[in-house]
C-alpha cells in the first residue's frame, strides 16, 4: 500500500483518509436485485484473524477477555453495538453501552455453551464499521470431536495504521501468543454488516476481484473447515505454528526464501508471525495483483494451505457475484505462480521498499 502515498507524509495521508472515510465504505446490498439500501453494508479495514482451540476453557476465555481489553486500549471507546449469536435470553443485538462486560458474559456461560460475540462500530445496528472485535468459540462437546476451530478477528481502520505504524502488529502478535494460535493472517480485509452479511457478500466478491490483497469470507465458515496444520491465506501478517514451520522445511528454509530486508519474523511462543513489507497491500489488479511480498510467502507455505474451498456457503440467488465454486478457488490460488514467475517475483522484490524500524517490531527470530 506504500505506493499509494509515496509523495505524502504519513500525517497528510492520514488526514486525507479521514476526510474521505466514505470512500472505504459500500452501501448495503449494493449488488443485490433490490438495489442499494440505506445502511453501510461493507467497509475495507485492516483485519487480523487468528484460529485457536479450547475457547470453552476458563483460561482461554480469560485470554480472549484480555485481548478485548488490549484492543479497547488501542482503539478507544469505538463500539456501538454487541451482536450475540443465538443468545439464551434477550435480543441478539444490544447497545454496547447497555451490554454486560465481556468477563461477566463469559462467567454466565458454562463450557458447553458456544461463545459468539460480534462487537460493531456502525451508527445503525446493521451498519458495518471499521472497528470490530469478533470471537466465535465452540462449546466443549463440539471441540472434543475436533469438528472445528475457534476464531478471533479484530479490525482497525487503515488510517490508524498510518498514524501508529506498529500498533496492529503488536496486537496481532500478542493475541497470537495469548491464544496459542494455530495460524492466522492480518492485512486488508472486508468487514460486513453484522446482520446483513448475506446481502453484502456480492459486494465483497466483486471488489475482491479488483483488490486481490483484501481478505474475504466469514471467519466462522473458515473455522469449520480449517485444521490445525492447514491455513487459509498469506497476507501482510501470516501466523503459523511450529509444526507448520517444520513442515515448510524449518525456520532456516523459510528465512532463506523470505529475506530479512523485506520480511520480519516474530516468535509468539507456539509459532511465528511473518510480516511482509512495511504496510499491507491491496494487490490492486490495476497496479500489481501479485505483489512479490505476497507471492514469495505463498510459494514457501503453499503445501500448508487448505485445498478445500469454504469461504462462503451461500450461492447466487439472482445472478449477483458470489465467491463460490471456481471463483472461490481462484481467490485461494490468487498468488500462485509458475517457477519462472517466482523467479521474476524474487527479482521484483529488490525494487520494493525494505523494512524499516518505524514499521517493524523488535526482531525475535
Amino acid at each position: 500500500m506504500t505506493d499509494l502515498h509515496p509523495d505524502m507524509s504519513p500525517e497528510a495521508f492520514a488526514a486525507a483518509l479521514r476526510e474521505n472515510a466514505q470512500a472505504q465504505q459500500f452501501p448495503g446490498g449494493m449488488l443485490m436485485p433490490s438495489g442499494p439500501q440505506d445502511y453501510v453494508g461493507a467497509v475495507i479495514a485492516i483485519t487480523g484473524t487468528l484460529y485457536f482451540e479450547d475457547g470453552f476453557t476458563p483460561a482461554k476465555r480469560a485470554a480472549i477477555a484480555q485481548c478485548f481489553d488490549d484492543y479497547l486500549a488501542q482503539a478507544g471507546d469505538v463500539f456501538t453495538w454487541l451482536w450475540r449469536g443465538e443468545p439464551p435470553s434477550g435480543p441478539p443485538c444490544l447497545p454496547y453501552a447497555k451490554a454486560p462486560a465481556i468477563r461477566d458474559w463469559f462467567k454466565d456461560r458454562d463450557e458447553d455453551e458456544q461463545i459468539d460475540l460480534n462487537y460493531a462500530s456502525g451508527v445503525k445496528r446493521q451498519d458495518a464499521g471499521p472497528y470490530s472485535f469478533y470471537v466465535n468459540a465452540a462449546p466443549n462437546w463440539i471441540a472434543r470431536k475436533g469438528r472445528r476451530l475457534d476464531v478471533l478477528r479484530f479490525a482497525l481502520p487503515f488510517v490508524d495504521i498510518i498514524e501508529q505504524p506498529k500498533a496492529f502488529q503488536r496486537l496481532f502478535v500478542e493475541f497470537a501468543r495469548r491464544l496459542e494460535a494455530l495460524h492466522g493472517h492480518g492485512g486488508f480485509g472486508f468487514v460486513l454488516s453484522p446482520s446483513e452479511w448475506n446481502a453484502n457478500q456480492p459486494t465483497e466478491a466483486f471488489v475482491s476481484e479488483q483488490m486481490r490483497g483484501v481478505d474475504v469470507g466469514a471467519p466462522v465458515f473458515s473455522a469449520s473447515k480449517l485444521k490445525r496444520d492447514t491455513f487459509k491465506t498469506v497476507s501482510w501478517l501470516t501466523a503459523i505454528n511450529h509444526d507448520m514451520v517444520e513442515q515448510a522445511g524449518g525456520l532456516h528454509t523459510l528465512r532463506s526464501a523470505l529475506p530479512p530486508d523485506w520480511f520480519a519474523f516474530y516468535d509468539y511462543g507456539t509459532g511465528i508471525v511473518i510480516q511482509a513489507g512495511n504496510e499491507p497491500d491491496t494487490a490492486a489488479t490495476l497496479i500489481d495483483p501479485k505483489p512479490p511480498q505476497y507471492v514469495l510467502p505463498n510459494a514457501a507455505l503453499k503445501a500448508q494451505r487448505s485445498a478445500e474451498f469454504w469461504l462462503h456457503l451461500i450461492a447466487s440467488a439472482a445472478g449477483e457475484p458470489r465467491l463460490t465454486d471456481f471463483k472461490g478457488e481462484a481467490w485461494l490460488q490468487r498468488f500462485d505462480v509458475t517457477d519462472d514467475e517466482l523467479l521474476d517475483a524474487k527479482a521484483r522484490l529488490l525494487d520494493t521498499p525494505r523494512l524499516d524500524q518505524v514499521h517493524t517490531l523488535d526482531r525475535t527470530q
